[in-house]
């Protein structure tokens, strides 16, 4: 496991903010209030894909020490996932749909919902967005035209038909793609060769957003954040006084920082002796929360973090995608004649906040293998220890990265 910095998606950021003149609105299952914007054709997020972003953060900070930051992009996991389902039959198919999207989901509606996510997510100049799809097959391996077809078409993926999946030039290759399709923020995801000459499917998401109001760096000052181990730190912290959505869920209290277009970012600050995973089971169970829109004299600190994770295939398994990482059990009878199983995930993310925005990317390698088988008042809020934060789209509700911040 590759972890750097590693930030937990609540950034716990010392925050100080006084609010007044708040008037509410209904946020159901943590969604936001109120979109900038519009999306053609968007599709809300459902109740079990905000569960899995939630329990994705939740598994990956069960396999890291208890004072890293974890930075992680649900997105890019469901997508690289998704992209195998039109592959999958049987309870392999039915475990991926019913993992990421909840019972009842038909693999006709996922295709609409993932077209559409990739669609309104693609080349957004407008937001400084960016997604990309790609599936890698090694020239002796053989997958069914019908599956690449609809990779392609459902997923906007680039195919790529390479001499030896095994090789150096595959690898520097796969590496050089994911870091033009982030910016070059995720560099080397691959740190050794594939193992096997089969094929990979791989997700790329950069985002670059900017605040909607930025942060002045001349009010920037010192200030100070206690971390997970109870260690007294000091940081840069920004300042700001303006409107902005805040919400009181009683065991935690949070912030909504629009950012231009239809993204934001949300801090989410646990209540005393109550930890960020605690809040992160709420919010996977749909919690509801009323926003109010109020002047928020704010303090958060400068971040940046990074986490990788070589191997997600039991976390995956742990989330509910079993068959498909099982050789016994897999099923993927149209993706190729030979048997096929997700055999290792890979995702590397990371995440830097400062006065004029966000910049987050993250990419997902997964490789398969041959299978063996409203009232004035005035709220003080001081973020000065571990939070979680979530950074999604207004319109959608995507989450498209999440994390919990323990140390600065």
């Amino acid at each position: 496991m590759i972890k750097k910095n590693m930030m937990i998606a609540a950034m716990a950021l010392a925050m100080s903010v006084g609010i007044g003149s708040c008037s509410s609105a209904e946020e159901p299952g943590g969604g936001s209030v109120g979109n900038n914007g519009s999306v053609a054709g968007a599709v809300e997020i459902m109740p079990a894909e905000r569960k899995f972003a939630m329990d994705l953060l939740d598994k990956v900070m069960e396999v890291s020490c208890e004072d890293e930051n974890v930075v992680v992009s649900p997105l890019s996991l469901s997508l690289a996932v998704s992209m195998t389902a039109n592959g999958a039959q049987g309870n392999t198919l039915q475990e991926i749909l019913n993992t990421i999207y909840g019972p009842g989901m038909s693999l006709e509606e996922m295709n609409r919902r993932c077209k559409t996510t990739v669609a309104s997510l693609a080349n957004r100049d407008d937001v400084g967005i960016s997604l990309a799809n790609s599936l890698w097959i090694d020239k002796t391996y053989t997958v069914f035209d019908d599956f690449i077809s609809k990779t392609g078409d459902v997923f906007s993926a680039e195919v790529r038909i390479v001499e030896d999946l095994t090789s150096d030039d595959s690898r520097i290759a796969l590496n050089s793609w994911v870091s033009d399709a982030t910016g070059g923020k995720i560099a080397g995801i691959l740190e050794g060769n594939i193992e096997r000459r089969t094929a990979a499917l791989v997700n790329a998401l950069y985002l670059c957003g900017r605040w909607a109001q930025p942060f002045d760096k001349d009010m920037t000052e010192e200030g100070s954040f206690t971390t997970s181990a109870g260690k007294t730190v000091k940081t840069s912290m920004m300042r700001d006084r303006n409107s902005r959505r805040f919400v009181d869920g009683g065991s935690y209290r949070s912030v909504i920082l629009p950012l231009r277009g239809d993204l934001e970012m949300e801090i989410v600050l646990p209540s005393e002796k109550i930890s960020p995973r605690t809040i992160l089971h709420m919010l996977a169970s749909g919690d509801p929360r009323t926003a109010e829109e109020c002047i928020v004299d704010l303090s958060l600190p400068r971040f940046s973090a990074e986490y990788g994770n070589s191997d997600m295939v039991d976390i995956v398994k742990a989330l509910g995608i079993k068959d498909a990482c099982d050789g016994a059990r897999s099923s993927y009878g149209l993706l190729s004649p030979d048997n096929f199983m997700i055999e290792k995930i890979i995702q590397k993310s990371r995440v830097s906040v400062d006065e004029n925005g966000v910049e987050a990317a993250s990419a997902t390698v997964l490789r398969g293998c041959l299978s063996p088988g409203s009232e004035d008042k005035v709220v003080r809020l001081t973020v000065d220890r571990p939070f979680l934060f979530i950074i999604r789209c207004t319109q959608t509700g995507s989450i498209l990265f999440n994390g919990i911040i323990n140390s600065l």
